[in-house]
């Protein structure tokens, strides 16, 4: 094929994104928001998060070039990486042919379920998120029927500000994530550890998977359909923005509300995930009654 597939790991990562793009003829591209991380503490830092052992299974998205892979593959007892870019797939296979404990797939993580790809019950999955579909990728695990364990995935900053916000601050991504997991923002990366420079601050979060949701499964549906109603005008009194979303009387949600015990003229971001889940419950019952 041509390819180079050797680098030298003395040299800085700066260097070896470099040498990789040139002497391969690639440059990144857009449409699959491709930003090569060159910062070498930052790298070390996610590795030092992900804590992996040598009974581990890792599932990547987006490896690129294959320099954190390569990392993965030596800590870890298996790495399933999956690159959409066909040409940055045909390149890592080539490059880690030697490597029997990694496996690269191409193709689009959120059109392929973890049950299918991912042999062991128990995972972990490590990422650099293009921005463009972090939150989906995040959704797409923490609903799948075989959840990981952990995931230490980098995200724009502002996300990950959302995913990890606090109540005062929750709104639906965040309620969406903690509703499956426990998340923690790690560490702040800034525009220049990566190439090209994206336009905003990225940050590494962690999130520890729940073994059951806060939610039953069997009221998951209407809890989101609640939780996207009551947010449908976030700064209105969520009396008026939860009438507006479902489509029914203030009268009525105000009602709902204070059978909860929620304050009806509260903003939705006040609440808790036991208490919209506590809500829902309410207007299901109110439903099947009338």
């Amino acid at each position: 094929m041509g390819v180079v597939m050797t680098i030298n790991e003395q040299y800085p990562l700066r260097e070896q994104i470099s040498f990789l793009l040139r002497k391969n003829n690639i440059r990144p591209k857009k449409s699959f928001g491709q930003n090569f991380l060159i910062d070498d503490e930052a790298l070390k830092r996610i590795l030092v998060a992900a804590n992996l052992s040598k009974t581990d299974t890792v599932v990547e998205i987006g490896p690129g070039l294959g320099v954190m892979t390569e990392h993965l593959a030596r800590d870890a007892k298996n790495v399933i990486a999956v690159e959409v870019d066909e040409k940055l797939a045909t390149l890592l296979k080539e490059r880690t042919r030697d490597t029997p404990n990694l496996n690269v797939i191409r193709g689009d993580i959120l059109q392929m379920s973890p049950s299918v790809f991912v042999p062991e019950n128990a995972y972990v999955v490590v990422a650099n998120l293009p921005y463009s579909i972090a939150s989906g990728v995040l959704r797409h695990f923490l609903e799948a029927d075989k959840k990981p364990q952990r995931m230490i995935v980098m995200v724009q900053k502002q996300v990950a500000e959302n995913i990890c916000a606090s109540v005062g601050h929750l709104g639906i991504l965040g309620i969406s994530i903690q509703v499956y997991s426990d998340p923690k923002l790690l560490f702040v990366l800034k525009p220049d550890s990566f190439y090209p420079s994206p336009k905003v601050e990225s940050a590494i979060i962690e999130l520890t998977i729940f073994d059951e949701p806060k939610i039953a499964p069997n009221l998951i549906d209407a809890f989101f359909t609640t939780v996207r109603a009551g947010f449908r005008t976030p700064r209105k009194q969520i009396k008026n923005s939860l009438a507006l979303g479902l489509e029914v009387p203030t009268a009525k949600t105000g009602e709902w509300l204070l059978d909860a015990h929620l304050d009806p003229q509260q903003r939705p971001q006040n609440l808790t995930i036991e208490e919209w889940g506590h809500l829902t419950k309410i207007i299901n019952q109110s439903a099947n009654l009338e």
